[in-house]
């Protein structure tokens, strides 16, 4: 598996924990990607209206914890350039995916969602990947050792 694999395995970790329903139980609102996506990579705080069920929403993440790589993810994810992060995470999300007229999503597409020329839309995600590797290939170092402490 080449690092790129494994950076877009980890991307679908952490789209898949946005959009995962017991982040959102009990609440008729968007889910945590739906707002991702909104506010285009920068997710608001909390209003302070939103407290009313934290025990109900505690218990309910109690029953399914995020995946052990989440954290990984959201550290290298953290480590991007705001454009490279939409550009990345649009590119990942949208992958496989079709439009409302039922066309494939392609790249000029996806960057027309996210407000970017296909040009920019490229550079940036290129070079969130070139961004990640290295930080990829020491997490990677860092497990091959604890696997043989």
């Amino acid at each position: 598996m080449t690092i790129k694999d494994r950076i877009n395995k980890l991307i679908g970790i952490y789209l898949a924990e946005l959009e995962s329903i017991s982040h959102d139980a009990g609440w008729r609102s968007d889910t945590m990607l739906a707002r991702a996506i909104m506010y285009v990579g920068d997710i608001p705080p909390p209003s302070g209206n939103d407290t009313a069920d934290n025990a109900m929403i505690e218990a309910i993440e109690m029953i399914r914890s995020t995946h052990a790589k989440f954290q990984l993810a959201q550290l290298l994810i953290s480590k991007l350039t705001y454009k490279q992060r939409v550009a990345l995470l649009a590119s990942r999300y949208y992958d496989n995916k079709l439009d409302d007229q039922g066309l494939t999503m392609t790249d000029q597409r996806i960057a027309s969602k996210v407000k970017m020329d296909l040009r920019e839309f490229r550079y940036y995600r290129d070079k969130s990947y070139k961004a990640m590797q290295p930080n990829m290939e020491l997490a990677l170092d860092v497990q091959r050792i604890g696997r043989v402490a």
